[in-house]
């Protein structure tokens, strides 16, 4: 093919290809070109094709400049308010951000507004405070420049001595009896401890005599029944002796009492707060080991001692009665003359060592006469 041909064929082909293009009308329109400068119901040849295109050109070309060179009114106006709303919006921002600052600022505010307040009301308070205290201080300088202007009468001062000294002496004796009586308890404890010893020898005797009434040979139970008896007696005796001994420092105890609640009572009452705390020391230690009765008893001397009578009386007469709710010599020997009478009713029914029998009863006699 002649390339001339060709290129009239390729020029035919675009100029079709730009008819066909859709809105073309419109936008010739818009530029300011006449609409039906491309007709496509002919072919036109190469120059007409040329020639038109070149008008079309010429003709739009002004109107291309134009907006290419100053933006339309829509897109200025866009461009404005897209600037305008940064602008706002970092304003907001700003706003925003001056606003926590200021609510934090209030909070501050507020919290050292209290605090202030607070202290205010405090500093008022050490006002008022160090005018009483400057008043008082005032009255106390007065009163101390006319003591010292006066002086002490020597008759006072020699009476007010001889007070110091018997309230001394006093107190001297008080400690002394409070020794002497944390003596007569730690014996009374002792007491105590050794008649639970007793009681529970007592117990075993007791449980050691029942198995030798159960005993099927009478020949083997006199042997042991006399060295029960013996041990009997024996313990019978210690029992009365240690009931000797707890009834005398219970009375001894009582005439302490006594006398110390007269003495607080005829004279003025003054306690040493050492006294009182060792009497406090001692009534724990004995709460904390087990004995209550003695732990009352510290307590009802404290509260003698501290000027409480009637509480004392009370429980003197609690300790009195349970003392005499507690006939445990009276018991033991019931227990001795029932024993004999069993062991010779046993001895008599078997027929053998009837004089062993006797001779076992007579200590059981002679101890109950001796209580």
């Amino acid at each position: 093919m002649d390339p001339c041909q060709h290129e009239q064929h390729e020029a035919h082909k675009e100029y079709a290809a730009l008819c066909q293009l859709p809105g073309l009308e419109a936008t010739l329109q818009s530029l300011g070109v006449e609409a039906n400068a491309f007709s496509c119901s002919t072919q036109p040849s190469a120059a007409r094709m040329a020639i038109t295109c070149c008008r079309v050109l010429r003709q739009a070309l002004p109107q291309v400049m134009h907006e290419a060179g100053e933006p339309s009114e829509t897109r200025r106006l866009l461009t404005s308010f897209s600037e305008r709303y940064e602008q706002l919006l970092e304003e907001h921002m700003g706003l925003q951000r001056k606003c926590r600052d200021l609510t934090s600022k209030n909070v501050k505010f507020e919290a050292l507004a209290q605090q202030a307040e607070a202290w205010q009301s405090a500093h008022q308070a050490a006002i008022a405070r160090i005018e009483e205290l400057s008043s008082e201080n005032a009255d106390l300088k007065e009163q101390a420049k006319l003591l010292k202007q006066q002086g002490i009468d020597p008759k006072e001062r020699l009476h007010l001595q001889q007070r110091l000294i018997q309230k001394d002496a006093e107190l001297q004796a008080s400690m002394h009896a409070m020794r002497k009586l944390e003596e007569v308890m730690e014996e009374q404890n002792a007491l105590v401890e050794q008649n639970a010893s007793l009681k529970r020898e007592l117990r075993e005797l007791l449980t050691r005599a029942e198995e030798a009434r159960e005993s099927p040979k009478v020949t083997s139970v006199a042997p042991e029944t006399n060295n029960n008896f013996n041990q009997l007696s024996d313990l019978s005796a210690r029992c009365h002796a240690a009931e000797t001994e707890l009834k005398e420092t219970s009375a001894a105890l009582e005439f302490l009492l006594r006398e110390k609640g007269r003495r607080l009572e005829d004279e003025e009452f003054l306690v040493d707060r050492r006294l009182v705390a060792s009497m406090l020391s001692l009534y724990h230690e004995h709460l904390a080991s087990g004995q209550r009765a003695l732990a009352e008893q510290i307590l009802a001397q404290a509260l003698s001692i501290l000027g409480v009578p009637k509480e004392a009386q009370r429980s003197q007469r609690s300790a009195a009665q349970a003392r005499l709710a507690e006939p445990l010599g009276d018991a033991f020997l019931d227990f001795l003359e029932k024993e004999a009478t069993e062991s010779g009713t046993a001895i008599h029914a078997a027929g053998e060592q009837t004089l062993t029998g006797s001779t076992l009863l007579q200590p059981v006699t002679e101890t109950k006469h001796s209580s």
